[in-house]
């Protein structure tokens, strides 16, 4: 049997990599871009001399928060020195990134013995599953896919290492777990799955998996004490995120996050981008509907799971889901299915996945059941063809706005404010174009080369008096901002009669 499973990975890889590609527009993919904050980033990293050391310096000095999350900031400045402000490139690592954690998916499958087509056609329903899209559209956010790869290399060591007793495959997994919590936190309470293992149903929980367990505690409690006790103490720098503890809170969560991933808002918004993505890209979205059938090409030919590994996985399935939102239902955060805030249900949907694998071992791999995942995977990687348009018109509007700043420069006096006047500033309610004082700030500074640049998003909040804007509970006379009116490509002056108009 290992050698069958050795066998079947480069094609696997290969289809999830192209799976990947396609969800990402194929051949259209140099239209995407950066967004929201991902110009503050490239801001501050373009601000000073070139050099690891001082883009980690500036990373720190800029965005404070990055201590809590110390991996990012050596990761930034690497992927910065290699690329710069090219955006296809950070989008070719991302597509990567994504593409690694499909594999890693597919291989803790077969460890868990779904067959490999099974296998194959759950980590290619991850791949495509529509309410994480910023994690496959957002440069800078790859730290979530990257962190999730980094939680299933350490499982999969930890798996190893339950299995062989090899001290190598227990560093491994160490190694991992440190650098999928030092990334991006919110898989911080998964270690309680170390001792779930192919065997645990079956013949209890094997004492190797306790030690693992040991580590991954000692881990997770150390990397908590660092972020809630120790920066705060070094750097003066309070923990970035609201911790509350509200029952009422959790239960808003976990029902949004069903309703998020499985409810009918994602469903007619899914079967809408489908239908538009064949008049968007016709040619991408027919090759995102059949990639999934060509598993039919896939040799598989184990014997049919048993009832208790299919109980395992719809186990393991539902302690990712639960565990996965733990540290949003301690936070102000809310998950949602469409906007670049999807980004938190990427955890969950691998909880989601897993338990749909426990599924497929359950109906015993029918054909007519393989033929349905493939028209689903299908429609679903035909649905992200018209997410990456959206994602793509956003930063052409984001273009745009550049374009009416580089071209009336005389227009926008130093010491004045821009606010941006424009609709919509999300695109087909999902990709934002500039949404906060600081994304359009970034980008202003970065296309003017004008670090003292200040602009905002004019939002629908803003009463306008007749000395002034009240903004935020602030007075801006008029005289101290400009306006990009990007319906008629201009930056205007205005006073209360215009507004008012």
């Amino acid at each position: 049997m290992a050698s069958s499973r050795k066998s079947a990975d480069w094609p696997v890889l290969a289809l999830l990599t192209g799976a990947t590609a396609v969800s990402l527009g194929a051949w259209r993919m140099g239209r995407l871009g950066f967004y929201h904050d991902d110009w503050y980033y490239l801001y501050a990293l373009g601000s000073v001399p070139q050099g690891m050391l001082s883009w980690m310096r500036i990373l720190v000095k800029e965005l404070p928060p990055l201590v809590f999350r110390p991996l990012e900031i050596p990761l930034f400045a690497a992927l910065y020195a290699a690329f710069g402000a090219h955006p296809l490139p950070w989008h070719l690592s991302l597509l990567a990134i994504n593409a690694a954690l499909a594999f890693a998916l597919f291989r803790l499958l077969r460890r868990f013995e779904v067959d490999c087509r099974g296998a194959a056609l759950c980590a290619l329903v991850f791949v495509a599953y529509p309410s994480k899209d910023a994690c496959v559209f957002w440069p800078f956010d790859l730290i979530n896919s990257l962190a999730l790869a980094a939680f299933l290399a350490a499982y999969l060591a930890h798996l190893d290492y339950v299995e062989t007793g090899r001290g190598r495959s227990l560093g491994l997994s160490v190694a991992a777990w440190i650098g999928c919590i030092a990334i991006y936190d919110q898989c911080t309470l998964l270690f309680p799955l170390w001792l779930l293992t192919p065997r645990t149903l079956r013949e209890g929980i094997p004492p190797r998996a306790w030690r693992g367990l040991w580590a991954a505690l000692g881990v997770a409690a150390i990397s908590s004490a660092y972020k809630l006790w120790w920066v705060p103490h070094a750097f003066g720098t309070a923990y970035n995120k609201n911790i509350m503890f509200s029952l009422a809170q959790a239960v808003r969560v976990y029902g949004l996050g069903i309703a998020a991933n499985l409810g009918p808002r994602l469903a007619g918004y899914v079967a809408r981008s489908a239908w538009r993505a064949f008049t968007v890209s016709p040619e991408v979205a027919a090759l995102a509907f059949l990639l999934p059938w060509s598993l039919w090409w896939l040799r598989s030919k184990e014997a049919a799971a048993a009832r208790h590994d299919a109980n395992t996985l719809l186990a393991l399935g539902g302690a990712v889901f639960l565990l996965g939102y733990l540290p949003i239902a301690v936070s102000d955060y809310i998950p949602t299915p469409l906007s670049h805030m999807n980004r938190i249900n990427e955890v969950p949907i691998l909880g989601l996945v897993l338990a749909l694998a426990g599924v497929w071992n359950l109906l015993g791999r029918r054909r007519r059941v393989l033929a349905a995942g493939c028209a689903a995977a299908g429609l679903l990687l035909a649905a992200h063809v018209a997410f990456a348009d959206a994602w793509s018109r956003s930063y052409e509007l984001q273009l745009e706005i550049r374009d009416v700043i580089r071209s009336q420069p005389e227009k926008w006096p130093h010491g004045t404010k821009l606010l941006l006047w424009y609709e919509p500033h999300y695109i087909e309610e999902k990709a934002p174009v500039f949404i906060a004082s600081w994304d359009i700030t970034g980008a202003a500074r970065i296309w003017t080369g004008d670090p003292s640049r200040e602009a905002d998003v004019l939002p629908a909040a803003m009463e306008f008096l007749p000395e002034g804007v009240a903004q935020g509970g602030r007075l801006l006379p008029y005289k101290s901002f400009r306006v990009l009116d990007l319906a008629h490509r201009t930056i205007v002056e205005v006073g209360y009669q215009s507004f008012h108009r």
